[in-house]
């Protein structure tokens, strides 16, 4: 059982940090913009 868990736990993870990177590149240009300023 705990096996099954953590696998769906990961792929939960994976997800996230898929949606997580997206969302980093599409503001990137403001997020450069920040750190310059």
């Amino acid at each position: 059982m705990k096996e099954i868990t953590d696998g769906l736990t990961m792929n939960q993870l994976a997800e996230r940090n898929a949606e997580h990177v997206a969302t980093i590149a599409a503001l990137e240009p403001d997020t450069r913009r920040w750190h310059q300023g």
